[in-house]
């Protein structure tokens, strides 16, 4: 494949996974016992979700950390459009296991009081939020195998 293919790809997708990131803030996040779907929006996790991270007690690991997902994120969408491929696929590799990890939380703390609610399920805006990640990752994965191709094209074709 060529560079330019490669990076029209690699931008593609980057655009693709900004977007979904994008429409993920304004669907609903997960489902508590106590309420229905649709009362916490991807936006509201993600400027209040960082508390988790001091509740864990509450909370568990798998929630807490699945907030960090968030910044770590944005690292890699930044590494990738600088084509700094190898940190951009660890920045995303490491984004896309904390979020997906959230699946094996058992209980959230979404109110006022710091009562744990038990979560029974995941509304549209996590799994693209999820999406999201995974095509970054992808896209990070792919850039970074077309540098390794041509960095070995180009030992070969100069004697390297």
């Amino acid at each position: 494949m060529n560079k330019a293919l490669t990076t029209v790809i690699v931008r593609g997708a980057l655009a693709v996974a900004l977007a979904l990131y994008v429409a993920s803030m304004f669907l609903p996040t997960f489902c508590r016992e106590a309420a229905a779907c649709n009362d916490w929006p991807g936006y509201s996790a993600l400027v209040l979700g960082w508390f988790e991270v001091f509740l864990a007690k509450d909370v568990g690991p798998f929630v807490a950390l699945a907030w960090l997902a968030n910044p770590f994120f944005i690292a890699a969408a930044v590494m990738l459009a600088l084509q700094k491929y190898r940190p951009a696929m660890l920045w995303s590799l490491l984004a896309l296991v904390l979020s997906a990890q959230f699946q094996l939380g058992t209980k959230v703390v979404a109110n006022e009081g710091g009562i744990a609610n038990a979560i029974v399920g995941y509304g549209s805006g996590y799994w693209i939020w999820l999406s999201s990640q995974a095509v970054l990752c992808v896209a990070c994965i792919v850039g970074l195998l077309h540098k390794k191709s041509v960095g070995q094209y180009e030992d070969q074709r100069y004697g390297a």
